[in-house]
């Protein structure tokens, strides 16, 4: 019977045949919101799985899918593993990037189920990388449904920390997964030392660079430069952002001090030319004056000598030895040689010029009488006292001739005497000086006693001076013999000291630590008594100059860099402070803040070297502006972390929280608020994330294992339905074969809308999903639609039973003596045409004459009315009478007025026949009756 009720009331695709099922689905059209419904209803429901299968081909709704999917296995429906993997092949075709995944409920956690309906490697590739790196690749890794899944998920964490935990988990689970990751972590380490091997040599060059830049510069300084740009070059790929500018500003730095060096050689090489073109201007000054000097000291004439000319070479040489002398430094013994032989010049120059002034008046006193006066005598004596004539010059006859006239000659030779035995003893005192020297062996005393003795010996008189000629010979010898073997003793090690300060200057050394040494290595060339060789002196002394001259400028540099940084430092401070005073510390952002400091301090280490002394005030300063940015930050800190703390308690908490429902939209909230907390303290935050993360992970566990029992409570459920509304199918197929004329229809009908309402109350009671309750409410109703039809129909029959009898009953109410009491006891409808037939007896003409219409218009009229086509000779009388009931206004009647116009209309039939006389009863008017209870039949029975 139920089968018969299906086969009458359901579509066929809700058939109990398999394959009817199956080809009312192939026929549906899939553009409708319904069939789609249809679709999804069968998939969900339908047992036979060829059936699921043909549902699931006309089924294109992606999001529907996923859902379906997440809540079946794809080992049992494989062919939705095929379906999902094809919708999904095709999304990828348009969008590689699968962002429909994203927009999916649930995100990452979807996403994650969905991996073992994929097949297809560049389709797992994607999902994957849409997993942000952490938990879910790790447990992905390790418990993955499928060994695909697993090698993916592990491609995709390239974390060391990670890479560890998945070896010590798939130790004993999955041994491919434990070797990848063993050689991923064997990768990574080997990646991470080559990246730290070249990030050492990256530094290692940073410092050559800024060592170089901060060296003096020498004369390999460009060339050492050069090679470092070549060999940065090769590694600045690799370097940040930060170490590239410093290297930037180094490199700028170091060429910058190549130019400087380059223009002080060139400056150096044009002042050494001049220097040397000066140098032979001051020689040849002297050897002019020499000359002079010899050539006046052996004129054997001196009368012919030209004082003007004399003067000429005066004036001559005094300016080419300004010249030669401007803004250049003079060694102090040439100098005074220069002072010696110019004045030396002058005198002579001022004896000749005097002598010639006062030759004539000479000449005119010594040409008189032998005899001179007073007078004479006293003239010529001042004459010869204004001359004061030089002893190396040749003494005139002019002025021989005056002092013999005056006498003077014993007096001149015994002061010549006297001066030239003083002479004598200067030169035996510093001779018996030399010899000590020599006997102490003292060098450079020594040579000092030599070149004291030299000068006098060269400032006395020819005869003294060739006197002593051969002793002062021997002595040079001596002395010659002395630096000879001081040579022999020293020269070696002045030769390394020369090497060693030589070498020093190319050495790139902390420029303290340089000083240091040059300091040593001039220490030690005192120790050795000086050099005899001059040559070599001056090689070291160059040497050291040169080792020392950067020093000096890198000390000015630092003298130079400390007060900028400092400076620095000050403006780091005011920079501190401000942002102190300024900042909005009602609602700061935190994050920025923290930047800051951890900049400044940056910034204030960078900004070394610095004097300690001086610095002092200023890092007291930074210190305490730093202490309260710290102090803010630490309270921001402890307030977030505690927020963490309090949001872990309440993850907690959550674990048992009932019902599962509000404990996963609270921890889902709580891990938004985790996701708005600001900073917190790393080691701290990482604890505090793992406790947080447990927590949820057991949430979630817990409601996946609530969702298993839902589910299968859902089920039992499903099932109990299925048998409520079975039940009720057989009780309607029992009712529907019932006879209609049957007499105990009635209680079946009663019965069988009882159990639906039954039925309905225990379908509310069960626990099911909307849209399994709504399939259960739409047999239900389905049920009691054909329930309402037969009751429909069962109440036509009766009323159209009760008209007909009524029409039957008319023609002898009279004749049957009917009485108030018998017609108390018929049927209701029956009985209100008897009781109007039985007031009207006395009457029945008068109201036969009150009704307008003759039987043939009642007639059409019900015709009219229950849409019962009339006969062709009437139909001229049913327009006539269709326009009158339009003008009267019942075009529009309904279904009660219809049955209340056919019992009005009835009654005026009953009366017309009870008035017409038995012998006018003809057949048209038996016909007409007919044709009455034709109408009624078709109104009632089949309308």
């Amino acid at each position: 019977m139920a089968t018969f009720i299906k086969n009458m009331f359901r579509p066929k695709w809700q058939s109990n045949n398999p394959e009817v099922r199956k080809n009312a689905l192939l026929g549906l059209d899939c553009q409708s919101d319904k069939t789609l419904e249809i679709l999804k209803t069968t998939l969900e429901t339908d047992d036979v799985h060829e059936i699921k299968v043909a549902a699931l081909g006309k089924i294109d709704d992606m999001d529907y899918l996923i859902g379906f999917a997440l809540e079946q296995s794809p080992a049992q429906f494989p062919e939705l593993k095929n379906k999902l993997t094809d919708l999904f092949q095709k999304s990828y075709e348009r969008d590689p990037s699968l962002s429909v995944l994203k927009q999916t409920p649930g995100g990452n956690e979807t996403i994650e189920k969905l991996l073992p309906w994929i097949d297809d490697e560049t389709l797992i590739s994607t999902f994957i990388s849409l997993l942000p790196s952490g938990p879910i690749l790790e447990t992905l890794a390790v418990e993955g449904k499928s060994t695909k899944i697993r090698q993916q998920a592990l491609q995709s964490i390239h974390d060391e920390a990670a890479l560890k935990n998945i070896v010590k988990l798939a130790k004993n689970r999955d041994k491919r997964v434990y070797q990848i990751a063993k050689d991923r972590l064997a990768k990574l380490k080997t990646e991470r030392e080559a990246a730290q091997a070249v990030q050492d040599n990256v530094l290692d060059l940073i410092g050559q660079i800024q060592q170089h830049a901060d060296s003096e510069v020498t004369r390999l300084y460009g060339p050492k430069l050069r090679a470092l740009i070549e060999n940065w070059k090769q590694v600045a790929s690799v370097a940040t952002p930060e170490q590239q500018h410093s290297v930037t500003n180094a490199l700028s730095r170091s060429e910058a001090k190549v130019r400087a060096y380059e223009t002080k050689l060139e400056t150096a090489e044009k002042e050494l030319q001049e220097s040397n073109a000066k140098q032979l201007e001051r020689n040849g000054t002297l050897t002019t004056l020499v000359e002079t000097i010899n050539e006046l000291e052996h004129l054997t004439d001196l009368d012919t000598a030209s004082p003007p000319a004399l003067l000429g070479v005066i004036k001559s040489q005094e300016s080419r030895w300004m010249e030669a002398t401007r803004d250049t430094q003079v060694d102090k013994a040439e100098q005074k040689q220069y002072q010696l032989l110019m004045n030396q010049v002058k005198r002579y120059s001022t004896a000749l010029e005097q002598y010639q002034m006062a030759h004539p008046a000479m000449s005119s006193i010594l040409s008189g009488a032998q005899n001179l006066s007073a007078t004479d005598q006293r003239k010529l004596d001042e004459h010869l006292k204004t001359l004061s004539w030089p002893d190396a010059l040749p003494t005139p006859d002019l002025i021989q001739q005056a002092e013999k006239a005056l006498g003077r000659m014993s007096e001149i030779k015994q002061k010549k005497a006297q001066d030239a035995q003083t002479l004598k003893s200067q030169i035996e005192g510093q001779i018996s000086e030399l010899e000590t020297a020599l006997d102490s062996k003292v060098l450079k005393q020594t040579t000092r006693r030599y070149q004291e003795l030299q000068k006098l010996l060269q400032s006395a008189p020819d005869k003294i001076s060739k006197a002593y000629q051969a002793r002062f010979h021997l002595l040079g010898k001596q002395l010659g013999e002395l630096r000879d073997w001081q040579g022999f003793a020293t020269h070696p090690k002045q030769l390394e000291l020369c090497t060693l300060m030589e070498a020093l200057v190319d050495q790139h050394l902390e420029p303290q630590l340089k000083a240091d040494k040059i300091k040593a290595l001039q220490d030690e060339w005192k120790t050795l008594g000086g050099s005899s060789d001059q040559s070599l002196w001056n090689r070291f002394k160059a040497a050291s100059d040169a080792a020392y001259e950067p020093c000096k400028a890198f000390f000015s540099e630092q003298k130079q860099l400390k007060r900028v940084n400092l400076e620095k430092r000050m403006t780091l401070c005011d920079q501190l402070q401000a942002f102190l005073d300024q900042n909005d510390w009602q609602q700061p952002d935190w994050k920025a803040v923290e930047k800051i400091e951890r900049k400044a301090k940056e910034e204030w280490k960078e900004s070394f070297p610095i004097d300690f002394k001086d610095s002092k005030p200023v890092q007291k300063r930074f210190n305490i502006l730093i202490g309260a940015l710290d102090e803010k930050l630490n309270q921001e800190k402890a307030q977030n972390l505690g927020k963490k703390q309090a949001i872990c308690t309440q993850a907690e908490e959550l674990i048992i929280l009932e019902p599962m429902s509000e404990a996963i939209r609270q921890v889902k909230e709580l891990q938004r608020q985790w996701t708005e907390i600001g900073i917190t303290p790393y080691k701290e935050d990482r604890q505090l994330w793992k406790t947080f993360r447990t927590a949820c992970d057991a949430i979630f566990a817990r409601r996946d294992e609530q969702r298993k029992s839902a589910a299968d409570k859902e089920q039992q459920n499903n099932a109990k339905a299925q048998q409520l509304i079975e039940t009720v199918e057989v009780l309607v197929a029992k009712l529907i074969g019932h006879p209609t004329d049957s007499d105990n229809i009635d209680p079946v009908l009663q019965n069988t809308r009882q159990q639906l309402r039954q039925t309905e109350t225990e379908l509310n009671q069960l626990e099911l999903n909307s849209r399994d309750q709504s399939r259960f409410k739409a047999q239900l109703k389905d049920l009691k639609h054909h329930v309402l039809e037969l009751q429909s129909k069962l109440g036509a029959r009766q009323r159209y039973e009760q008209l007909s009898a009524a029409l039957q009953f008319s023609a002898a109410v009279v004749d049957s003596g009917l009485t108030e009491a018998s017609i108390a006891n018929s049927d209701s409808l029956l009985s209100r045409h008897q009781k109007l037939l039985l007031l009207a007896q006395g009457d029945i003409e008068s109201l036969a004459e009150k009704s307008k219409n003759s039987l043939a218009e009642l007639c059409v009229l019900v015709e009219i009315l229950t849409g019962q086509d009339s006969p062709k000779e009437d139909q001229a009388l049913r327009m006539q009478l269709q326009v009158q009931r339009l003008s009267e206004g019942f075009s529009g009647a309904q279904a009660e007025d219809t049955e209340d116009n056919l019992e009005a209309i009835l009654d005026q039939w009953l009366i017309k026949v009870r008035a017409t006389p038995e012998d006018e009863m003809t057949a048209t008017v038996k016909q007409l009756g007919q044709r009455l209870d034709q109408a009624i039949k078709h109104y009632y029975l089949n309308g």
